[in-house]
């Protein structure tokens, strides 16, 4: 046997835990890009909602639509490359659906995701306070909802 074929057998082993290694970093990193990505979408969407809700409709509608599209266009290009940039579970389960992705992952992409969208109310409920009452839908009328004051001739 030469010395080379030892050397050769020697360094297999080593390429193969880095390699493992890597894969794990790299898993890992997607589930940080997807935390940090739907931070940025629920962080920069939801506050300009709250934001417009406080300042008695100074955004508008058309204010926070160029919001979130910015937003998850910036995440796009910073996170795309390393997790695919989902951002939203829906989409996520949509990819494993599809086949387009691993089932294996989907946990760990719905644990990022949550994490980012919590992470994110959380911040604006302690900078906004309870603007827009974080975006639940409040009944619009005189009394109670299907009650006669509530209804309205035709």
């Amino acid at each position: 046997m030469s010395s080379n074929t030892i050397i050769e057998r020697r360094q297999q082993p080593r390429l193969r835990r880095s390699s493992l290694r890597g894969r794990t970093e790299a898993t890992w990193a997607a589930y940080i890009a997807e935390g940090l990505g739907t931070f940025g979408l629920v962080f920069a969407g939801c506050g300009a909602i709250m934001i417009d809700t406080l300042s008695h409709g100074a955004i508008t509608h058309v204010g926070v639509g160029l919001v979130f599209g910015l937003i998850i266009t910036v995440m796009i290009y910073t996170f795309g490359h390393i997790s695919g940039a989902h951002f939203n579970p829906a989409v996520t389960l949509a990819f494993v659906v599809a086949r387009h992705f691993p089932v294996r992952r989907l946990i760990g992409y719905w644990s990022a995701q949550l994490l980012g969208a919590l992470l994110a109310a959380g911040c604006l409920r302690l900078l906004l306070g309870d603007a827009a009452a974080l975006g639940s839908t409040l009944p619009a009328g005189n009394g109670e909802p299907g009650s006669p004051s509530d209804s309205k001739p035709c």
